[in-house]
């Protein structure tokens, strides 16, 4: 994998600033994430996919988020793979899950999310996609960070491709509020 800078977001929750600052070019991602994510996924090298870059999220100051590019169909239609790398006493690797819904599966887990983009204005991850799946032709959802995992804000679907691609017009299936 060459160096090239990657996007970081810094995600300081607890009432600190929000920032996005670019890696340097020296700074590759580390190996032992490198090492998980090509061993435990079916993922295709990140350096063919066209694209978005990796995303990195400061949650705290021992916990970052990764969110890897996984495989792509097209520039707009890029699936990550979200890990949560932690350095604490009690470190390590894992993937972050979140819940999905669609009419034909219902609800479903996964640690792969389709159109990955960080807020770092409210310190939340979003995903938006106009896919075809699981009975679906669009998902939406919203969650943040909460010390030890991800709490879903909101999660909609669009039951038909004739619907605008507007979320407030989708099929708003939770909401935290």
């Amino acid at each position: 994998m060459n160096k090239k800078s990657f996007l970081r977001v810094g995600l300081a929750l607890g009432g600190l600033l929000f920032s996005f600052l670019p890696l340097r070019a020296e700074e590759p991602l580390p190996n032992m994430l490198l090492d998980t994510h090509y061993r435990t996924s079916d993922c295709e090298a990140m350096e063919t996919i066209k694209g978005p870059k990796p995303i990195i999220a400061v949650l705290s100051n021992v916990a970052r988020l990764y969110a890897l590019p996984c495989t792509s169909s097209s520039h707009d239609d890029v699936t990550f793979r979200v890990y949560l790398f932690e350095t604490g006493e009690i470190g390590g690797i894992r993937p972050l899950l979140f819940s999905l819904f669609t009419p034909q599966l219902g609800w479903v887990g996964t640690d792969i999310l389709r159109g990955v983009k960080l807020n770092a204005e409210t310190g939340e991850i979003i995903h938006k996609t106009l896919s075809r799946w699981g009975g679906a032709c669009g998902t939406y959802g919203r969650w943040k960070w909460n010390d030890f995992t991800v709490k879903m804000l909101e999660f909609s679907y669009r039951k038909s491709c004739a619907t605008g691609k507007n979320v407030k017009d989708w099929i708003q299936i939770y909401s935290a509020n």
